[in-house]
Formats: structure tokens, C-alpha cells, sequence
């Protein structure tokens, strides 16, 4: 049987941010940091899925044609662009179409890789909020420091940070 196509929505040509997916509403935003295939979380031991348990990692196996080059140029972006370049290429969507980002979600594959990575995702967070719009992250990086994290929403997997939502997989 043939696979369906996984088709990503790109919310500017130039841009590899992707809008919603199955579960999220294309009032979301997505941008990943990196594929699941390389999450740091889980090489560092620190991810509380058990292997072969990652709907992430599943799902590029899956749609790896589509999915694995979207999420490199995500990674790509990520590290090449500022805070506030990404959070001007955002807002500058917005100013063109009728359905409006309302959130970013950041990393729905993988995690972030290190304090550079939350640090600057919370720039982003400040500057989309001053538009009205929420960024937020799971993460299973509980090895980061979280303290300076005003903007941010942080939902923790696996472990607790005070004021934050707490995902806990249950087997």
C-alpha cells in the first residue's frame, strides 16, 4: 500500500516555520530546533520515553522524505537567524493573512540542545509577546538553568520546574 504524503504547510516560502499539524491548530506555529533522531535529551539520558516510544521519532520514520529535510532547515534557521529575526519573520506573516499565529511552539521534535538554545528561544518569546503571541517549549532538559525564563511558557517532561506544566508518561 502506498504511504500518504505528509504535506508541511511553510508559513513564508523563504521560511521553514511550519504551521499546526494533526494535533495543533494552524493558529500554531512550529519550529523545531532538531529531529528527534538527534534529541539531546535523549542522548544525554535525560528523555522519560522509553525506546521506540517517541511519537516524534515515529513520525519522521514515517513521512522521513517530507519531514527529516523540513526539520534540517528548521535547525538550519534556528541557528542561523537572531531571536529577533525569527520573531520579525513571524510577525510579518501575520500582517498578511487572515488566520493569525496566536502561539509558537518550539521543538515539537526533538529538544533544546543547550543554554544557548533557551536562552534564545526566550528572546523570541519576549519579542512575540509584545505581538500578542505565546511561545512555548517541552522540554526534558532539566540539566538547563531556567531562572532568567520570564517570556517562555516551559512545560517540563519528566521532571518539575516551579510554575510550569508537568508531562509525566505513565506505563
Amino acid at each position: 500500500t502506498k504511504r500518504k504524503l505528509m504535506k508541511l504547510k511553510l508559513i513564508l516560502n523563504d521560511t521553514p516555520i511550519t504551521r499546526g499539524n494533526s494535533k495543533l491548530g494552524r493558529d500554531i506555529a512550529v519550529l523545531s530546533i532538531t529531529p528527534a533522531s538527534i534529541c539531546m535529551a535523549k542522548f544525554l539520558g535525560l528523555c522519560q520515553m522509553k525506546k521506540n516510544d517517541c511519537y516524534a521519532e515515529r513520525f519522521e520514520k514515517r513521512f522521513r522524505k517530507n519531514v527529516i529535510p523540513v526539520l534540517l532547515n528548521q535547525m538550519a534557521y534556528w541557528d542561523s537567524r537572531s531571536a529577533f529575526g525569527i520573531s520579525d519573520d513571524i510577525v510579518r506573516y501575520n500582517k498578511t493573512r487572515k488566520v493569525k499565529i496566536k502561539a509558537l511552539r518550539v521543538g515539537v521534535s526533538g529538544d533544546l540542545r543547550h543554554q544557548p538554545d533557551l536562552e534564545k528561544a526566550e528572546l523570541v518569546a519576549q519579542h512575540l509577546a509584545e505581538h500578542g503571541i505565546v511561545t512555548y517549549v517541552y522540554t526534558a532538559m532539566r540539566n538547563l538553568d531556567y531562572s532568567e525564563v520570564e517570556h517562555l511558557v516551559v512545560n517540563t517532561s519528566g521532571w518539575s520546574l516551579p510554575g510550569a506544566n508537568r508531562f509525566q508518561v505513565a506505563y
